[in-house]
């Protein structure tokens, strides 16, 4: 399944996140799930066989989803509403490279996830229903 999200809400969110100093925290944690999306990344991508390093940084990915799904519920009343939606084909979005791996897709769940909060909180939007485009 992929999830869509409104670009214009995701920027509206981001800015958000910038301009209001009552959301350092969801900062630190946007900026944490994104730098650790680039170290999944990176580690699909070397060449290299260092799998002690490569099972470390699943881990490290792993360990984040958890602590970011306890603090923002949000994430996972996003998923059950996506999850309910009817798909439509021939598009893409979160989850809908199947070449990354499970790590990186919750990893990119909880960003939008948390992008999510930001607009319910800063009463962007009033459901998290406003902030998905469509599934597929």
């Amino acid at each position: 399944m992929s999830i869509h999200f409104y670009k214009a809400l995701v920027a509206e969110s981001l800015k958000a996140i910038q301009e209001s100093h009552e959301l350092s925290d969801v900062s630190k944690d946007i900026d944490n799930v994104w730098h650790q999306m680039e170290q999944v990344r990176f580690i699909n991508l070397m060449q290299e066989n260092d799998v002690n390093l490569r099972i470390w940084k699943l881990q490290q990915a792993r360990d984040l989803n958890g602590a970011m799904r306890k603090k923002y519920p949000v994430i996972d009343n996003m998923l059950d509403i996506a999850n309910k939606l009817i798909p439509k084909r021939n598009s893409t979005g979160v989850g809908s490279t199947t070449s990354e791996t499970q790590e990186y897709k919750l990893l990119e769940q909880d960003y939008y996830g948390i992008l999510c909060h930001v607009l319910l909180k800063k009463k962007i939007t009033e459901s998290i229903e406003e902030f998905i485009e469509k599934v597929d």
